[in-house]
């Protein structure tokens, strides 16, 4: 089976985790994660802290577009 995206596969993870800075990808620009535990805050991981997560990712992400 071919990877669609080998480049992800080739990204360097710390601790099983991908390198980001509050769900912002550090090395893929455009890239952005959610329900990542300690992504922001303790709740991050949870229901509740994934909406406060992703309003903030999604204004990061609009200026990519």
């Amino acid at each position: 089976m071919v990877d669609p995206t080998p480049e992800m596969s080739r990204s360097p993870c710390h601790g099983g985790f991908p390198p980001h800075r509050n769900g912002i990808s550090t090395t893929h620009p455009g890239l952005a994660f959610l329900g990542l535990e300690y992504q922001r805050t303790i709740l991050s991981g949870t229901l509740h802290g994934v909406a406060h997560d992703s309003r903030h990712v999604a204004r990061k992400l609009a200026r990519y577009s």
